[in-house]
């Protein structure tokens, strides 16, 4: 998946949970692998429905993150393991 738009989705998709009631504020993780050692995640106690695109945070496969102005979710071990194995 092209970074760009996975970074679009997963701002769409996280709005969307907390409209629909799935998540509460600050609750799960929203996440896509757009390379082999590349794992683009929503950052940690941030409401999914102030997720923007640009402020996504970008972690390899081990969790050591590589962009971002706030820290990945704390739940990127679990993140990094079903994306490695292509669960999303």
């Amino acid at each position: 998946m092209i970074e760009a738009h996975a970074r679009e989705e997963l701002a769409r998709v996280s709005g969307l949970l907390a409209a629909r009631g799935f998540v509460a504020n600050h609750d799960g993780n929203v996440s896509a692998r757009v390379g082999p050692n590349r794992i683009v995640c929503t950052p940690t106690s941030t409401a999914k429905l102030a997720v923007r695109a640009d402020a996504l945070v970008v972690t390899d496969a081990g969790g050591r993150q590589l962009s971002g102005a706030v820290s990945p979710s704390r739940s990127w071990r679990c993140t990094s393991r079903c994306t490695a194995r292509g669960v999303t």
